[in-house]
C-alpha cells in the first residue's frame, strides 16, 4: 500500500504509480485529495534477489548437468534442465502478476476505488463521501481473516485483500478517519 496519509500503516513498501498506471486507471493528479492510497501485492523475493537466485540455479544445474553427462547418466541432466526451466518460469509469472494493484482516491466529489488486473482490465467504483460506510468485518474461524468493506446503499466492494489483517486494519482506520475529516469540512491533507 503506497500511501500520502500519515495515519496510514507504516508496514508497507512505498510504490508510487507511474503515469503510465496513473492514466490506465484515470486517477486524478491535480485535484486536493483527503486520501490517496496504492495497495500492490507483496512480492517476497526482491528483483535483485529473484535474479541471484536464477544465476545461482543456473549454475547449480549446470554443474549437474556436466556432472551427470560426465557420468553417462542424460536423463537424470534432462531433469536438472526441466527443473531450472520450470523455477524460472514460476518466477517469471509471480513478478509478472505483481503489476496488478488498487488505487483509492478520496477527492471533493468521489470515492474512487480502481483495480488494474496485471493484463490491464481496470474495473471502477464510485462512492459519494457522505453516504458511503467503511466496514471493519473480522471472523476468528479461518485463521483471523479480517476484510474491509466500503458500501453505499446496494452497492459494496472490498478492499485492501493483498495487504494482512494489520495492514487492512491500518487501511481502514486511515480511510475513517479521512473520510470524517472530509464529512466534517477540514482541509485536505494532500
Amino acid at each position: 500500500m503506497n500511501s500520502h496519509n500519515p495515519t496510514a500503516s507504516k508496514l508497507v513498501q512505498v510504490l508510487p504509480l507511474s503515469r503510465k498506471e496513473r492514466r490506465m486507471a484515470g486517477l486524478e493528479t491535480n485535484a486536493p485529495l483527503w486520501f490517496d492510497a496504492v495497495i500492490r501485492p507483496h512480492r517476497s523475493l526482491a528483483p535483485h534477489n529473484y535474479r541471484l537466485t536464477l544465476i545461482l540455479v543456473a549454475v547449480f544445474s549446470a554443474l549437474a548437468v556436466l556432472r551427470f553427462l560426465t557420468l553417462n547418466a542424460w536423463p537424470v541432466a534432462i531433469f536438472f534442465v526441466l527443473d531450472a526451466g520450470l523455477l524460472w518460469g514460476a518466477l517469471k509469472l509471480s513478478y509478472v502478476t505483481a503489476r496488478a494493484f488498487e488505487a483509492i482516491q478520496l477527492t471533493d466529489q468521489m470515492l474512487v476505488v480502481t483495480r488494474v488486473s496485471w493484463r490491464g482490465h481496470v474495473q471502477n467504483w464510485a462512492f459519494q463521501p457522505a453516504w458511503v460506510a467503511v466496514t471493519l468485518l473480522e471472523d476468528e474461524k479461518p485463521a483471523k481473516s479480517v476484510r474491509v468493506k466500503l458500501s453505499e446503499r446496494d452497492r459494496r466492494v472490498f478492499v485492501g485483500e493483498a495487504l494482512s489483517p494489520t495492514e487492512r486494519r491500518s487501511l481502514a482506520q486511515a480511510l475513517m478517519a479521512a473520510l470524517e475529516r472530509k464529512k466534517a469540512g477540514r482541509p485536505p491533507l494532500m
